[in-house]
């Protein structure tokens, strides 16, 4: 989420995590997309980590694909954003 507010389309920590899950997979069948830009293809990089940057910055609304070519399973997450205040507030509270 940090990365995404900072305009970063940091997909090696999205690849991290998939290896971190339960799931078994082949890392080479992984693409990853940032709404129309993939940025993985077959576990490599596409170089369009500018372009998929971009995205992030321009739309407050994104989409984030992570496709396993395993099976065909599927699940969406609704998630928001940490900014700065919502760091800054949460930071200041205590129980």
């Amino acid at each position: 989420k940090t990365a995404n507010y900072g305009n970063y389309s940091n997909w090696g920590r999205i690849m991290a995590a998939l290896g971190y899950s339960v799931i078994k997979f082949n890392e080479e069948n992984v693409s990853i997309h940032f709404g129309n830009i993939e940025v993985v293809n077959k576990g490599t990089g596409t170089g369009k980590d500018a372009e998929a940057n971009n995205y992030l910055k321009n739309n407050t609304e994104v989409s984030i694909l992570r496709n396993l070519n395993k099976g065909s399973a599927s699940a969406k997450v609704l998630t928001c954003d940490l900014t700065e205040e919502y760091i800054r507030v949460n930071a200041e509270y205590r129980t």
